[in-house]
């Protein structure tokens, strides 16, 4: 089985969490987009990819704090949206299933610019949708994350990735918020909880070096 998992950095948030894709105006643009494609069964790296994309639009001061890229790094760096979009695409299509941390936002930021760029998009095909795994939903009730409601009701909150990092191997990452480091994050806890393995201490390879690179030493 194949996994592909992803992230995206962007310009910021759409102006509300029920806005239609449909009402492009209303989203972001995706400034970064990184992902894994992973074969479980043979543990082991199909494609790896990172890139920072040349952004047409302002890119806010309060976003470039969380994920440091700037305007002139974006101009000077980053490659066409459609380019790295083509290589994504031709990898979702190669993926069994599809995982990010809040997939609900970063999949909705890639079906936005489809539209905007008047593409197909892949996590449907012929009326059939791609299994997806969220590991951010899925893990409430593991990482068990209490807080008070406004009545004073106690229930779990969903976890941030390097809390959900944190309570499966016992400290936090180095990294988050470059959409590279997130994947790689993501990946190693969505292969923990998959299959009770860890893919970084297991595999001293070409994926430890890029992990402890993006990541820190672990």
């Amino acid at each position: 089985m194949k996994v592909i998992v992803f992230d995206t950095e962007t310009t910021g948030l759409p102006e509300g969490w029920n806005t239609s894709i449909l009402e492009t105006d209303k989203w972001p643009h995706i400034v970064q987009i990184s992902w894994v494609l992973f074969d479980i069964d043979k543990q082991e790296v199909v494609n790896m990819e990172d890139h920072i994309i040349k952004c047409n639009v302002p890119i806010p001061e309060e976003s470039v704090r969380i994920h440091g890229i700037t305007k002139q790094r974006s101009e000077r760096k980053g490659v066409p949206l459609r380019d790295a979009m083509n290589l994504f695409d031709r990898d979702l299509q190669e993926a069994d299933v599809a995982v990010a941390h809040n997939i609900s936002f970063d999949k909705r930021m890639l079906m936005v610019e489809a539209i905007r760029h008047h593409r197909k998009q892949y996590f449907t095909r012929d009326g059939v949708k791609k299994q997806e795994v969220c590991t951010m939903k899925s893990t409430k009730d593991i990482c068990k994350i209490e807080r008070n409601n406004s009545k004073g009701e106690v229930y779990n909150k969903y976890p941030t990735l390097s809390e959900l990092h944190n309570h499966l191997f016992g400290y936090n990452p180095s990294g988050t918020h470059d959409s590279m480091a997130d994947v790689l994050i993501c990946l190693r806890c969505y292969l923990l909880l998959e299959t009770g393995k860890d893919i970084i201490k297991s595999n001293r390879g070409q994926l430890s070096s890029i992990y402890e690179l993006y990541c820190g030493s672990y």
